[in-house]
C-alpha cells in the first residue's frame, strides 16, 4: 500500500535500528556505534527509504529497472545475514560488465566495516 510501509518504518524506525545494524554486521561489537549515528540522522530528518524501494521494484504494473551500460563494481559481504540466500551470480547478471568483489567476514556495510 502506497505511504502506508514509509510511515510505518519512519515510525518504527528508531526502534529497529539496533537490532538491524546487530544483524546485518559481521562484528555485532560495532553496532551500537553506528546504531547511534543512524538515530542521530534521523533525529536530524532523515528518513528509512527501504519501504519505498520495494515498492518501486516489486510492484508488477513498473518497468524493470535498467540495466547498467556502463561497468559496474558490486562489493559485498559475504557475512550479511540479511542477504544469507543472495545468489550473488543472478544479483550480477544483468549487467554488461560486471566485477564482484565478495568479502568474507564483513558484513551488510562492507565500506564501514
Amino acid at each position: 500500500r502506497p505511504w502506508l510501509g514509509q510511515a510505518a518504518f519512519q515510525l518504527l524506525a528508531r526502534s529497529r535500528v539496533d537490532r538491524w545494524f546487530r544483524y546485518a554486521m559481521a562484528d555485532a561489537t560495532r553496532a551500537p556505534a553506528l546504531a547511534t549515528l543512524a538515530r542521530t540522522a534521523l533525529d536530524h530528518g532523515a528518513c528509512f527509504c527501504l519501504p519505498s524501494l520495494f515498492q518501486q521494484y516489486l510492484d508488477p504494473r513498473q518497468a524493470p529497472p535498467p540495466v547498467p551500460t556502463l561497468p559496474t563494481l558490486l562489493v559485498a559481504g559475504l557475512a550479511d545475514r540479511s542477504h544469507a540466500a543472495t545468489d550473488w551470480n543472478r544479483a550480477s547478471a544483468g549487467g554488461r560488465d560486471v566485477t564482484r568483489v565478495l568479502l568474507e567476514g564483513v558484513g551488510h556495510f562492507p565500506d564501514l566495516e
